[in-house]
This record gives C-alpha cells, sequence and structure tokens, in this order.
C-alpha cells in the first residue's frame, strides 16, 4: 500500500475485519481453554460455533468494540468530519434502547471479577462504559464519558478518526474530543493519544518499524503538540515495550505486562 490513503483505508477495514474476526473468542481469560481451542484450529479467525464466554452473537458481527468504531465511522461520513453531537447521537442509536444491545440479560449485568452463572448471554454485550455514556446521555448531561472507564473503547474508536485527519495539525484533539464523549479519565485520554499517534506514524510514513522510537521522541519534546500529564509515564511503558520485543508475545504478554 503506497499512499496514505490506502494505508489509512487499510487502517478502518483492517480494524473492523480483525474484531470481527476475534469476536468468537473474545474474552476467553483461562488461557488452558483457549490453547485448547487454538490448537484444535488450523486457522483461529472466524471461529464457529462461538466460544466466547461471557456472550454468543453471530460469527461475522461485531463486538461492542467493533460496533463503536463503526459509529465513529457513520458519523464522520455524515458529518464530513468530526461532530461530537452527532456522534453521541450516533452512539445512542447502536448502544442505546431500540438497539440490539438492548436485552433483559445485559441490563441484569452487574460488573464484577469472573464468570457468572447465567452466562454467556445470547446476544450483544453492552459493557459498563456504554452502560455509564447511555445513563448521561439520556439525562441530557453535557459531559456524557464515563470517569471511570479506561478499556479498549480509548484505543480502538481512535483509529477512524486518526485514518480522516492523520497529518492535520488537529489531529490529537479531534481524537480527545471523540474519546471524551465516552471516556474522560485521564488513563483512557492518554491511552487514546499514544495510540493515534503511532497509528498516525504507519498511516503517514508506512511499517519500517521506527514508530515507537518516533512517538517516544515525540513524547520527550517539551514543545509537543497536545501535552498530557502522564506522558512520561507513558514514555517508561514504551521504552519497557521497546526492550521486550524479541520476547515471544505470550510471555511478554503474561510474564512482563502481567496480562495488561
Amino acid at each position: 500500500m503506497a499512499t496514505v490513503k490506502e494505508r489509512a483505508a487499510a487502517a478502518v477495514i483492517g480494524c473492523l475485519c480483525a474484531d470481527a474476526a476475534a469476536q468468537p473468542i473474545h474474552w476467553i481469560y483461562n488461557l488452558g481453554k483457549l490453547e485448547a481451542i487454538l490448537s484444535a484450529l488450523e486457522y483461529p479467525e472466524f471461529r464457529f460455533p462461538s466460544a466466547n464466554p461471557y456472550y454468543r452473537i453471530d460469527t461475522g458481527k461485531n463486538t461492542c468494540y467493533g460496533d463503536q468504531t463503526r459509529a465513529v465511522l457513520e458519523s464522520l461520513v455524515r458529518s464530513k468530519g468530526l461532530d461530537v453531537k452527532d456522534f453521541a447521537t450516533t452512539q445512542y442509536q447502536y448502544f442505546g434502547p431500540t438497539s440490539e444491545y438492548e436485552n433483559k440479560a445485559n441490563a441484569a449485568f452487574v460488573q464484577k471479577s469472573g464468570l457468572q452463572k447465567n452466562f454467556p448471554i445470547h446476544g450483544a454485550w453492552r459493557d459498563q462504559v456504554m452502560k455509564d455514556f447511555l445513563v448521561k446521555y439520556t439525562a441530557g448531561e453535557e459531559e456524557t464519558g464515563s470517569d471511570k472507564g479506561t478499556d479498549m473503547h480509548a484505543i480502538i474508536q481512535v483509529v477512524p478518526i486518526v485514518a480522516l485527519y492523520a497529518g492535520q495539525p488537529e489531529m490529537l484533539e479531534r481524537v480527545v474530543e471523540a474519546v471524551s464523549v465516552t471516556m474522560t479519565a485521564d488513563e483512557a485520554i492518554v491511552h487514546s493519544l499514544v495510540a493515534a499517534r503511532i497509528l498516525e506514524y504507519f498511516i503517514l510514513n508506512g511499517g519500517d518499524g521506527n514508530a515507537l522510537d518516533d512517538v517516544v521522541k515525540q513524547l520527550k519534546d517539551p514543545n509537543r503538540t497536545y501535552p498530557h500529564s502522564l506522558d512520561r509515564a507513558v514514555v517508561g511503558f514504551l521504552e519497557q515495550v521497546k526492550r521486550k520485543l524479541s520476547v515471544p508475545h505470550l510471555q511478554a504478554a503474561t510474564k512482563v505486562f502481567k496480562n495488561n
């Protein structure tokens, strides 16, 4: 993919396809069970039937994370850029009371560790971040983002934003505006900013292997665009990642970074 536009399009398509491909084995935290499932498959993508221990939907459909990415993308296209109010409305339509995410099992879910006796539910999974958003949006609050959620919603929804605004000076500002519709916790915001910087590098430059070095350099620059109070902590983490690049993924994920 030789052009910036091609790489931007590939980022969005790849994001949505990968999310759907992984959905049937999403959230399998028991590594022994996951290994047993994967070892029985030549190709783990789009597994049928689903082995998801929390929710079951048709293979090929997106998770709640992928659906949020679709909501961002739909709003960007319709508004010809980021319109925060339109995005919030679109997200409400995707996840609200008239959507497939409205079901009794999902509404009864109380967040706590481990599987519950009524799992998996048979329907789409509306997670706590989305529940927090819906409560605030319905109440007409100006700030609709969850102040507690710090999960992958902070990462995956930036993909269409970066694809559209890569190379433009307002890119990081647009990322924060979009993410804040759903999440406002500092950890979530700084994660979205570093993810946006990394993805922007690949869209603009291709895969030359220098993305982490470039982003670390950006974050150390006292005159950087959109500085954040947690940037120094992010630099330390990225430098740790760089030191562990030769470690096999499973070992790095479970031993070095403790499944985070």
